[in-house]
């Protein structure tokens, strides 16, 4: 399998990517993900980065999605590809400052950086998410 550079990726996700902040049960989820037609270049970003890589029908053809939900995969892929971004720079920076506001859990399950949810934190989260949305508005 090809190796690509993070600029390229970035360069990529600028392009085709997104940003976004969903609502799943009451909680803020960091989202990334790529949408484009090829499913090879997309596959490779899911061996690199994990995620989920998946191909549904189109109106014309169909559509392949790359995507990374919650802090823990969105986080990793943000920081490294942040440095070389231009369109989405912005909303990168805030996506990182609302992914440290998360508890981070190893697989075995012990804490690396444990929070204590409280209500500023969720109201933080909330402006952040907000902060995002006006950011995907903005022309640089």
């Amino acid at each position: 399998m090809k190796d690509i550079s993070l600029k390229y990726i970035a360069g990529l996700f600028d392009g085709e990517g997104y940003i976004t902040v969903n609502t799943v049960k009451n909680k803020l989820v960091p989202t990334v993900g790529i949408h484009m037609n090829g499913f090879n270049l997309l596959k490779i970003l899911h061996v690199k980065f994990g995620g989920y890589c998946y191909s549904r029908k189109g109106v014309n053809r169909p559509l392949t999605e790359w995507r990374l939900r919650g802090a823990y995969q969105v986080l990793p892929f943000i920081k490294s590809i942040e440095p070389f971004l231009h369109i989405k720079k912005e909303q990168a920076q805030l996506c990182i400052e609302l992914c440290n506001t998360y508890s981070v859990r190893q697989s075995s399950g012990k804490w690396i950086k444990k929070i204590k949810l409280n209500s500023n934190i969720i109201n933080f989260r909330k402006e952040l998410k907000e902060k995002i949305k006006i950011a995907k508005g903005a022309i640089h």
